[in-house]
Order: C-alpha cells, then structure tokens, then sequence
C-alpha cells in the first residue's frame, strides 16, 4: 500500500510519496520519496529522492537529477537534449548481488550514472538520437544511436546499435554475458 500527496508551488510541481511494501519483496520493505520538476528559463529541470528502510536492514537512498531543454532549429526541426545522473546507495544489497548483477566489488556500496541524450528529427517520418550512459565510479560506458522512421501504413521502423566499453569486470565493459556491440531492428505498430 502506499499515500502519495502532491502539490503546485511557484511553478514547481511537488511529490511526496510514502510505501509499505508486501512480505517477501527484495528490496527494504518502506521508502519514503520526494519529486520536483519544473521549468528554469528554458530548460526543464527535475529531480527525485527516495529512501529505502526497514527493520534489521541497513538503509540506502537513491538520487536522481535531469534536465531538458529543446531548441528549434526551424520551424518543423526541434532538436531536444536530456542530461541524467542517478546515484544509487546499495546497501540493502547483500555483497554478492552487488557483485553478480553490478560487476561491484563487495566492499563498494555506491553506483552514479551520468546519462545523456540527443534527438534529432530529419522530417516529419524519420529521426535519429544518442545515447550515451556512462559509470562514474569505474568509466565504463554504453554508446546507443538509434534511426526511427515511419513506413508506408503506420508501422515503426527502429534500428539501433549498443557498444560497451570499459575496464574488465567494470558495470558496461565487454565480456562474460556482455557482448562488445548489440545491433536492434525493430518493427511496431500502434492500434
């Protein structure tokens, strides 16, 4: 079960949200989170803070922090940039899941991501975007272009790449169940 409350201030919009979870789940049991957005000049700012507790079981918080901002380059061209980071305290985490899913070494308690992203429409039908994620405690990164366009009778087209680089054994690095480089096509279609 949960409550959540929200309001309007200056602009900003204000979360604030509290769960209990069920018996059994992975995670600490409670968190209490905070979320804000809202416009600075032009650029779209927002953010998150939640709070994972419970009893006999050592607390962790995350963070997220993210801006927008979209600029015109002609009258049907936007060009839109998006910049993430997201800290992450594994506490609750027990060694070995901080190692087998996170390539985190037992005594590392931390993880901050720093997630960028570019979109660029080439017409009314195509578009292509970067994205780029990158491990500040060990530089490992991921680098993600993507190719949309829209095909004859509404159906999707999406074609992708994924390359990992880093270190051996760090968050993106290649090798083990992490290939070097992940080609995608994808097709869809929206009813």
């Amino acid at each position: 079960w949960g409550v959540r409350g929200r309001l309007g201030v200056q602009g900003c919009d204000l979360t604030l949200n509290y769960v209990q979870e069920a018996e059994g789940a992975l995670i600490p049991k409670q968190r209490i989170g905070l979320t804000a957005k809202g416009d600075v000049g032009n650029l779209g700012v927002y953010g998150a803070l939640g709070h994972y507790f419970d009893k006999g079981v050592e607390s962790s918080t995350s963070l997220l922090l993210g801006a927008d901002y979209s600029y015109n380059l002609d009258y049907n061209t936007k060009l839109t940039i998006q910049l993430e980071y997201l800290g992450l305290e594994l506490s609750s985490l027990a060694p070995q899941q901080r190692e087998g899913l996170l390539k985190m070494k037992g005594s590392d308690k931390r993880l901050g991501l720093l997630i960028g992203r570019a979109d660029y429409p080439i017409d009314d039908f195509s578009g292509i975007s970067l994205m780029v994620l990158v491990n500040l405690y060990d530089g490992s990164m991921l680098i993600s272009p993507s190719y949309r366009n829209t095909l004859a009778g509404d159906i999707d087209l999406t074609l992708g790449a994924s390359v990992f680089r880093g270190r051996e054994n760090s968050l993106l690095s290649p090798g083990g169940s992490m290939p070097r480089a992940v080609l995608t096509v994808g097709l869809s279609y929206a009813f």
